[in-house]
């Protein structure tokens, strides 16, 4: 929560058969992320792409993955 006060952005590919459940809830597209303590992150800095959706062609991975960033 506190890194969601800060001007950062972490991406995270995820490569193989996993399940990336927990990735995709972390990606916060659903709304802001809160806490145990009920603090709401005050943006969105987890952006989550899976690889074998967008792995045959590096330009898509690429658009991809610059689309998730915000701006």
């Amino acid at each position: 929560m506190e890194a969601s006060e800060l001007p950062i952005s972490i991406i995270i590919v995820g490569v193989g058969n996993e399940d990336f459940k927990e990735m995709e809830i972390l990606d916060g597209d659903g709304g802001f992320l809160v806490n145990s303590n009920g603090i709401e992150a005050k943006r969105d800095i987890v952006q989550f792409v899976e690889y074998s959706k967008v792995c045959n062609d590096s330009a898509t991975l690429t658009l991809s993955i610059l689309e998730e960033v915000p701006y």
